[in-house]
Formats: C-alpha cells, sequence, structure tokens
C-alpha cells in the first residue's frame, strides 16, 4: 500500500510543483528500493520542471472515467528512472472540466498497491476536479506558501473555505526563504493562526 502525499500551493508561482517533483526525485535517488510515483493533479501539463516529455494524464483519461483505472505496465513510457514514474497533468487545458474528482480515486486506487510512495502536484486552483479529488482525499497534505505578504493574505483568505471544504494541511512550507526578511517564521506562523513548528 502506497504512502500517499499532496502538495497544494496557496496561489500562483509559489514553487508547489518544483518542490513536488523535487521531492519524488530526491527520495527515488536516495531510496532506490521503493517504487515512486509523481503526478501532477492540477489542470495543468506541469512539466516545466522535467529535463524530457512526459506522457499525461489525457492518455488515461478513458480508463479513469470508466473506473478501470490505470495498468502499472501501461506507465512504462513514464518512467524516469528505474524506480520513479511520472504521471504529467492535463495538456489540454480546456479539457480540465472532463477530469472529475472521483477519477482521482480510480487513479489511487489502480496504483496504490503498486507503488510505495505517490506524490500529487495539486496545483493552486482549488475549484480544478483533480486537485480538489487530491485534497479531500484522506492522506498527508502540505500548503506551499511564499514568505511574501500577499501568500498570506491570500491563505487568509482561503482558510475559511478550506474549512467549509474539510481541507485540512498537516504541515506548511515557507518557499523562497530569506533569513533576514521582516517576516519571519515566528509571525507568519502567528499571523495564519498554526504552530510554529508545522510552518
Amino acid at each position: 500500500m502506497s504512502y500517499i502525499v499532496v502538495f497544494h500551493g496557496i496561489e500562483h508561482r509559489v514553487g508547489c510543483t518544483m518542490i513536488a517533483q523535487s521531492v519524488a526525485e530526491l527520495i527515488a535517488k536516495e531510496k532506490k528500493e521503493l517504487a515512486v510515483l509523481f503526478t501532477a493533479l492540477n489542470g495543468r501539463k506541469s512539466t516545466e520542471y522535467m529535463k524530457e516529455d512526459a506522457v499525461t494524464i489525457d492518455e488515461y483519461k478513458i480508463q479513469l472515467k470508466s473506473g478501470i483505472g490505470i495498468d502499472k505496465n501501461a506507465l512504462n513510457p513514464n518512467r524516469k528512472t528505474d524506480n520513479l514514474y511520472a504521471i504529467a497533468g492535463i495538456e489540454r487545458e480546456e479539457e480540465a472540466r472532463y477530469f472529475l474528482p472521483d477519477m482521482v480515486d480510480v487513479l489511487v486506487d489502480s496504483l496504490e498497491e503498486k507503488f510505495d510512495l505517490i506524490i500529487i502536484d495539486a496545483g493552486s486552483d482549488i475549484d480544478n476536479g483533480l486537485a480538489f479529488g487530491a485534497l479531500t482525499m484522506k492522506t498527508l497534505k502540505y500548503l506551499v506558501l511564499e514568505q511574501s505578504e500577499s501568500s498570506i493574505k491570500r491563505y487568509e483568505k482561503m482558510k475559511s473555505l478550506y474549512e467549509k471544504l474539510h481541507i485540512n494541511f498537516d504541515k506548511y512550507i515557507l518557499n523562497k526563504y530569506i533569513e533576514n526578511d521582516p517576516l519571519t517564521v515566528k509571525y507568519i506562523s502567528s499571523r495564519i493562526a498554526i504552530d510554529g513548528g508545522y510552518l
């Protein structure tokens, strides 16, 4: 059974995709005995940080929509290293509305026995079906923020919506961190009302 981790960005450009992909690559490199899957479930292709092109989730839309799921053998073109696979996000963004939240359950259910770790980039658009499906699963969730006023204000604005949707984050990542910035970890933790140990 897989260990599943979801990364979600509070807004665009906070580095959610880079962090999720980097974590997947680092774990796969350091723990060669683990089979790792990185997938972008966020309404975008999200291949900016990949050296080579990746097969997109569009290729599996029929299997996910029908509930059949994905067979690991069908992921051979997605293999990046001996133990790392990647499924890029939606190539045709205008078709994002055809990818529904329950398709995430189908994807995970069909692959969780075949991978030790599944890392999901849930982007920053909560109204995307795939992202919403990922964020509402019972998994370990990280919220990525930037050390900036805009990130803090965005979180303050979104907090009540997350609560209404029962989306809870286990940990928070403060990306693009600068030691001497006036927006310290202590200040941000206090402002967004979380324990500093979780940031």
